[in-house]
């Protein structure tokens, strides 16, 4: 089985995060003048950390594509960063995309790589062979 993977990160806005009233009042400052400068500090600040340990915070959006259909895949990701749900579909044979309902799909929580399993009573639709990369 051939897996491919593509990574997309959204970059957190900190400013929105925080947000300018936040830091001012952490700060203790009184007046608007010095809110642009604190935004730039907080942007900074993040930034200056992302360097440091290597890693872009935000939103991560994994699609990978596997040259066939299994009911047990891995994903190149430590569990315990996956906060979410994991989507999964896969392409019937009249090329339409399918959802494999949240009910069958199970994820482990901890360890690397990330284990995914899809529900034995889970029966897909005909599966198309020809799996386009991501």
């Amino acid at each position: 089985m051939r897996q491919t993977i593509k990574e997309t990160v959204t970059p957190v806005d900190i400013v929105s995060v925080l947000t300018t009233g936040v830091i001012e009042s952490h700060l203790r400052v009184t007046y608007s003048a010095d809110s642009s400068y604190l935004d730039g500090l907080a942007k900074a600040a993040l930034a200056a950390v992302e360097k440091e340990v290597n890693e872009t915070y935000g939103a991560i959006t994994v699609n990978g594509a596997n040259s066939e259909f299994t009911r047990e895949f891995t994903i190149p990701y430590n569990a315990e960063r996956i906060r979410t749900a994991v989507t999964v579909t896969y392409i019937d044979a009249d090329e339409i995309t399918q959802t494999v309902t949240g009910a069958n799909v199970r994820k482990s929580n901890y360890g690397y790589p990330m284990t995914v399993q899809i529900s034995s009573d889970f029966k897909p639709a005909s599966i198309n062979k020809n799996v386009p990369s991501v």
